[in-house]
């Protein structure tokens, strides 16, 4: 296997965002959402693995955004897809 150099030509360096990242105000359960409809059984998640527990966000969201941040209990956090 042959390791290739970065090559600056192909990065896309913007000073503004393509995709305004997906800020995240509030948490709710998984069994909540999923009880209320705003998550289906077949939804494709991604989870961070938090010490305060999983998180999940759903992979079509996270598609467009490719950038979720919040907080979790003052704590800053990024996740990126």
């Amino acid at each position: 296997m042959t390791s290739q150099a970065f090559d600056p030509d192909r990065a896309i360096l913007k000073t503004e965002d393509m995709f305004k990242p997906l800020a995240v105000g509030r948490t709710t359960s998984l069994r909540a959402a999923l009880a209320q409809g705003r998550v289906r059984e077949a939804s494709d998640l991604l989870l961070l693995n938090h010490e305060r527990g999983p998180i999940a966000f759903v992979k079509a969201e996270m598609a467009y955004h490719h950038v979720a941040q919040g907080e979790i209990e003052g704590e800053p956090y990024l996740v990126s897809f």
